[in-house]
């Protein structure tokens, strides 16, 4: 069976990290042969194939009128979204799939983009499989909403316009995959009585994420050997829905030998972290060096508003180090409180502190277990074979229908 996988760039961000491990738990599985289809390589030595549909003379035309300043009008965009769609479409009808299987384009991800109308003309070449990394393919406007409780209005909004409407004719050749829940759950309200609904979530590298020894981390690290460490780990920390204000806020009411850690871009004002207590390391980009923050780390916080599934949790688990996160979207599929991490139940500041302070008590008593219970559920639940071969028997059913 043969498999297109569709996402935006090879590594950069949550989805393309999501696609790319997915990628690679799929190709031990001897039933498929997968090809990835990106907008943008990152790796020259990489076998994915670009859809970027513009020619010499297309790359020209965009520096010119970038150099007046039109590069970035919704017009252009809708001109460069049209060209990567047929580009597209050109290279996968030369070798046609069995399934393709859409991720993310953060090209196309803007309002105005005519999704329903794209994913019709894929339907035309294979089944559709569509990985929900955020809200973007159900609402048609944004990502997240920024509050759980308007994300269900926006999705059913989302589906009764003329290119929602368009996604639901088309049956079952459209399957939704909600790696968390709680996104199945909005793909469910606002499409389930037309196309089918799965939850799979995302798998990780069990043998290369895996736990290392915590004062070593921290000497590699430069961090101090008897602080209780709190990470947290977001590609925009000054991203709203993120929530790093509530963990700094907390942070100055932490007993004297926290350490508040913030791996991400900082975003322009890097005054609003300034705490005696907190450390902004910024963005780290070496796999490595970030696997030793982790491991370095007592605790992961993750204190988003509304998120899917944060690769951190898995991440953090498959190294052996505990989560304290907020109830919201899939971050209660992974942590099972009082077991591998804690959950908040609001991102009240008032509860973060107590939570913090519990779970600092925890660790402080038996580390071990807490570290334990975290990597023995990532790889049970997690490793990327398990979430290949759900994918494997998912793919099958789509054909066969």
């Amino acid at each position: 069976m043969k498999v297109a996988i569709i996402s935006s760039r090879e590594f950069s961000g949550g989805a393309a990290m999501a696609a790319h491990r997915l990628w690679l738990g799929l190709r031990e599985c001897s039933e498929l042969v997968v090809r990835r289809y990106l907008e943008h390589r990152e790796d020259p030595r990489s076998d994915a194939i670009e859809f970027s549909g513009m020619s010499r003379v297309d790359q020209a035309t965009h520096a010119l009128i970038s150099s007046i300043g039109f590069g970035g009008s919704e017009g252009w965009r809708r001109v460069r979204q049209r060209q990567q769609l047929k580009a597209l479409v050109k290279l996968l009808r030369r070798e046609p799939p069995d399934i393709i299987n859409i991720h993310s384009f953060n090209e196309w991800t803007r309002p105005g983009l005519a999704r329903g109308t794209a994913a019709s003309e894929l339907a035309e070449i294979a089944p559709i499989v569509w990985t929900l990394h955020d809200l973007w393919p159900l609402t048609g406007v944004r990502g997240f909403t920024g509050a759980q409780e308007l994300s269900k209005r926006a999705v059913g909004c989302g589906a009764k316009t003329k290119e929602g409407k368009k996604l639901l004719a088309l049956g079952d050749r459209l399957t939704w995959v909600g790696p968390s829940q709680w996104m199945a759950e909005m793909a469910r309200h606002g499409y389930g009585k037309s196309n089918r609904v799965a939850h799979i979530p995302y798998g990780i590298d069990t043998d290369e994420l895996k736990p290392t020894d915590k004062r070593a981390a921290r000497r590699e690290c430069n961090l101090p050997e008897n602080a209780v460490i709190i990470t947290l780990v977001a590609h925009f920390l000054h991203s709203t829905l993120k929530g790093a204000e509530i963990l700094v806020g907390a942070a100055a009411r932490l007993p004297p030998d926290v350490l508040v850690l913030l791996v991400g871009d900082p975003g322009p004002d890097r005054t609003r972290y300034q705490r005696e207590n907190v450390r902004l390391l910024g963005p780290i980009s070496d796999s490595r060096l970030l696997r030793a923050v982790y491991a370095a780390s007592d605790m992961i916080a993750v204190p988003s508003h509304e998120d899917n599934l944060p690769n951190v949790l898995l991440e953090a688990m498959a190294i052996g180090v505990p989560v304290i996160g907020a109830n919201v979207g899939g971050i209660p599929d992974v942590i099972q409180h009082g077991s591998n991490g804690w959950i908040v139940p609001t991102n009240d500041q008032e509860q973060w502190v107590a939570a913090l302070r519990g779970a600092i008590s925890d660790v402080k008593v038996d580390s071990a277990r807490w570290r334990t219970r975290a990597r023995e559920l990532a790889v049970k639940s997690y490793a990327l074979s398990v979430q290949a071969n759900r994918y494997c028997e998912m793919f099958k059913q789509v054909r066969d229908r």
